[in-house]
């Protein structure tokens, strides 16, 4: 039973230790190990916060995803609201003042007739 407990919680890490140990070879074996083992542990940690991380990131990710579709779901449904709302008005318009009645206006005299005047585009300095 303790053997296995043994294998369970150090045995890849004390297995790894003393392999370092042994190919390195250091003055102070046991103080040598002793980092190691305190290195490796430390190690572990920072490998599980990445993970832990990594988790986090890709959760956000996603959730700013779903709100950045939502984003472009309000804008496609803003843009619709808006054509449906102007062909509204014009259709309004058109009901209430006929082409005819449109030009009658524009026709009566003190209106100028004005020409277009196209400017061209001035370059910047």
């Amino acid at each position: 039973m303790d053997t296995e407990y043994l294998k369970k919680c150090i045995g890849k890490c004390l297995t790894e230790g003393l392999a370092e140990v042994a190919e390195h070879r250091p003055a102070d074996p046991i103080n040598y190990l002793a980092y190691w083992l305190y290195k490796y542990k430390k190690n572990v940690n920072k490998e599980e916060e990445r993970k832990v991380e990594r988790a986090q990131l890709i959760h956000d990710r996603a959730e700013a995803q779903i709100e950045l579709e939502m984003v472009q779901k309000l804008k496609a449904e803003e843009l619709l609201i808006k054509q449906k709302t102007e062909a509204h008005h014009q259709k309004i318009i058109t009901e209430q003042y006929p082409r005819k009645m449109t030009a009658e206006l524009t026709n009566k005299s003190g209106t100028s007739n004005l020409t277009t005047v196209v400017e061209d585009d001035e370059t910047v300095i």
